[in-house]
């Protein structure tokens, strides 16, 4: 697997949590893009675009930590971690 990815979510505190799945796409496009423009003008994310989706990261507990990627497609439904604990909310 790799390491790279166009967007990183740490989840420290509560689960992210959407009407639904386009709302979360929504989202994710947002954060997607927030890197700005490069020295040619061209949007940086566009350099990205071979790098996996999207990678959820649970940091509410400081004993482990648990991590999820997304490398083709974005979740369309809820995502838990491995204690079935949710990350991602989507309903």
């Amino acid at each position: 697997m790799t390491d790279k990815f166009q967007v990183t979510m740490y989840i420290v505190d509560k689960p992210l949590k959407f009407k639904t799945a386009k709302d979360f796409e929504k989202y994710y496009e947002g954060q997607r893009q927030q890197g700005g423009n490069d020295e040619t003008g061209a949007p940086i994310w566009k350099k990205y675009a071979h790098y996996g989706l999207l990678k959820l990261v649970d940091r509410r507990s400081a004993s482990e930590e648990y991590t999820v990627e997304f490398e083709k497609e974005l979740p369309k439904e809820t995502v838990v971690n491995g204690k079935g604990i949710p990350l991602l909310i989507i309903g």
